[in-house]
């Protein structure tokens, strides 16, 4: 078991809310790694020392104001901040030839993909072009038939009919 496993379980672990298997397991790795026995010690303090400390005494009205307080953050929400973008600092923070290289690399490899389109793009297998007639019809392509219970008149059959008229021409 690795210890970010462990680590993010040693609440559940604590709390009996962990599976039989995996108690097991958290047992055996608490047994042998100091780093994760020395956090499930803390935690164990930690929790000994709320389940001592008193409860607080809320002022009358606590919640009446926490809720008040909440619904008016709802019926007026502050305007959005301006979300920072990490990417970009990032991208400036590297040296002038790494972010040369990069762009090259995502010149080239867009420049590739458009040429290979471009070359294949046009041709296309006799099989190909008689599987794509037989999914001309639109009732085929999206599995509608099902539409075709409902009675005359119905939405679905309108819907149904519509999308199963024939193209004119330039359509």
């Amino acid at each position: 078991m690795r210890c970010a496993r462990v680590r993010k379980s040693l609440t559940a672990y604590l709390d009996s809310e962990l599976p039989a298997d995996l108690c097991q397991e958290m047992a055996t790795h608490l047994q042998c790694c100091t780093s994760c026995r020395q956090s499930w010690t803390r935690l164990r303090q930690l929790d000994g020392l709320m389940r001592v400390a008193p409860a607080v005494a809320l002022p009358d009205g606590f919640s009446e104001r926490v809720l008040s307080r909440a619904r008016q953050r709802d019926a007026n929400p502050r305007p959005a901040e301006r979300a920072s973008l990490p990417l970009i600092g990032r991208w400036k923070s590297l040296p002038l030839m790494q972010r040369a290289a990069a762009a090259a690399v995502l010149i080239t490899g867009i420049t590739t993909g458009v040429l290979m389109g471009w070359q294949t793009g046009g041709k296309q297998s006799a099989q190909a072009r008689a599987n794509s007639a037989a999914f001309d019809d639109p009732v085929v392509v999206f599995n509608l038939d099902y539409l075709s219970s409902d009675p005359d008149g119905s939405l679905p059959r309108a819907y149904l009919s519509l999308v199963s008229a024939q193209k004119g021409p330039g359509e």
